[in-house]
């Protein structure tokens, strides 16, 4: 059983009817970040709880957590439905800046 949370909100649960997303899909691969998306309807109680670049969205499974990351899009649709997609934590290091130095 898959489980999507955001920060401490959970965003999809088969066990809970309200707590619905559609067209789940998580891509995972050695040595890449990674990306998943998935669309929330405005009728979803956490559907105002997504912020882009700040929120951390978790999928796992019952052995644990098997994807990691945060929101960089969201697209609205005709039908106010938010289209998510999310990329992986090692895409943290893209925002890094790390200054040049001299190890003696």
């Amino acid at each position: 059983m898959y489980q999507i949370k955001c920060d401490d909100y959970t965003l999809f649960d088969l066990r809970v009817p309200e707590l619905i997303v559609t067209s789940p899909r998580v891509k995972v691969e050695v040595n890449t970040v990674g990306e998943c998306s998935f669309t929330i309807y405005d009728t979803h109680p956490y559907y105002d709880k997504l912020q882009e670049l700040k929120s951390v969205i978790e999928v796992s499974d019952e052995i644990g957590v098997i994807f990691r990351g945060r929101m960089t899009n969201n697209t609205l649709d005709f039908n106010n439905s938010k289209s998510v997609d999310i990329e992986g934590a090692m895409a943290y290091f893209n925002d890094s800046i790390v200054r040049p130095y001299n190890f003696p």
